[in-house]
C-alpha cells in the first residue's frame, strides 16, 4: 500500500471476440491526449473480431475525481389524467445539472417519508412520476448528479409538503349560476355539485398551494369547462368519454412556490351534454 495512492479495481475496454489463429504476429495499440479535455486520452485496439479478422475499438478514459454541479430547482406537479384512489401520482422534476469532465451519467433521486431517512434511485432522465398517499404524509425529494467517473455532487432539496384532498362541497369553493348536489359512493366524498348551465362557475381557493388538480365525472353524457386560475384563461378541459369513469383527475396546474390561489371552473354547456360534476380538489401544499 503506498500512502495517497488509491487502487481502482481492473476495467476492461475491449476484449477480442474469439482466438486467433492467423499467422499475423501481435496487435496495435494507440493513446493519445484528448485535446479538448483536460485529464482525458483516446486509445485506439486493434483486437480480433468474430470472423477471424481485425477490428478496431476506440475508447475514450478520463480521469476525473472532480465533482459535478448540483441539479437545478426541484418541482412537483401531479399526472393527468390519472383515476383517483388514496394516492396521486405526482411528477417531480429538476434541472440538469453541468459536468466539465466526465459529462454527467445520472442523477440520484432520494425520497424522505414524514422525516423519515432518504431512499430512491439512480435515473438518466431529469424526473420521477410516483404515486403518493393523500392525507397528513409528508414528502420531501433531494436529487444529486453523477457524473461518468461516479463521483456524486451537492444534492438539491425539493420543498417538504403533502397531499390534501378537498371535497367541493365545501366552503373552499363558491358557486354561481345553477348547481345541483348529486350523491353516490362512487363521488370520493360520497357527493358531488353539478351544472348543465353555461356560464355557470365554481371557484376553489386553496392557501399554500404548489398545485391544484380538478377531479370529475367522466362519461357520454358528461361535456367540456373553461378553466382560470387566478383569473387568467388557461385551457378549456373535456369530461368526455366512455368507459363512465368517476373520481377522474382531469387537469392541474403547478407553481413554484406555495401560496394562495384561485382555480375557477366555467361551464361550457356543451350541446347534449352539458353536464360537468365538480367532484373534488386535490392540493400539494
Amino acid at each position: 500500500i503506498i500512502p495517497g495512492i488509491v487502487l481502482y479495481p481492473y476495467v476492461d475496454v475491449a476484449t477480442s471476440s474469439t482466438a486467433y489463429s492467423g499467422t499475423r504476429w501481435g496487435d496495435f495499440v494507440g493513446i493519445a491526449a484528448d485535446p479538448s479535455g483536460a485529464g482525458s486520452v483516446w486509445i485506439e485496439h486493434e483486437l480480433v473480431a468474430a470472423d477471424g479478422s481485425w477490428q478496431t475499438k476506440v475508447a475514450r478514459v478520463v480521469s476525473d475525481a472532480t465533482p459535478p454541479g448540483s441539479p437545478g430547482l426541484v418541482t412537483q406537479a401531479q399526472v393527468t389524467p390519472t383515476s383517483l384512489f388514496a394516492n396521486t401520482t405526482v411528477k417531480t422534476s429538476w434541472g440538469a445539472a453541468a459536468d466539465a469532465g466526465s459529462g454527467i451519467r445520472g442523477y440520484l433521486i432520494q425520497r424522505s417519508d414524514n422525516g423519515g431517512p432518504y431512499a430512491g434511485l439512480e435515473t438518466p432522465a431529469t424526473s420521477i412520476s410516483q404515486p403518493l398517499v393523500i392525507g397528513p404524509n409528508t414528502y420531501r425529494y433531494r436529487v444529486s448528479a453523477i457524473d461518468g467517473a461516479g463521483n456524486q455532487g451537492t444534492p438539491t432539496y425539493g420543498p417538504l409538503y403533502h397531499a390534501s384532498l378537498i371535497q367541493s362541497t365545501t366552503s373552499n369553493t363558491t358557486y354561481t349560476g345553477t348547481w345541483h348536489t348529486v350523491s353516490g359512493s362512487y363521488f370520493s366524498g360520497g357527493g358531488a355539485r353539478y351544472s348543465t348551465a353555461a356560464g355557470a362557475t365554481a371557484t376553489f381557493t386553496s392557501t399554500l398551494a404548489r398545485s391544484i388538480a380538478i377531479v370529475v365525472t367522466r362519461a357520454t353524457s358528461r361535456g367540456s369547462f373553461k378553466v382560470y386560475v387566478d383569473g387568467v384563461y388557461k385551457a378549456t378541459v373535456s369530461s368526455y368519454g366512455s368507459p363512465t369513469v368517476y373520481r377522474r383527475i382531469v387537469w392541474q396546474y403547478a407553481w413554484t412556490t406555495a401560496g394562495t390561489h384561485k382555480v375557477k371552473i366555467v361551464i361550457s354547456g356543451t350541446s347534449g351534454h352539458p353536464r360537468v360534476d365538480v367532484d373534488a380538489f386535490i392540493v400539494l401544499r
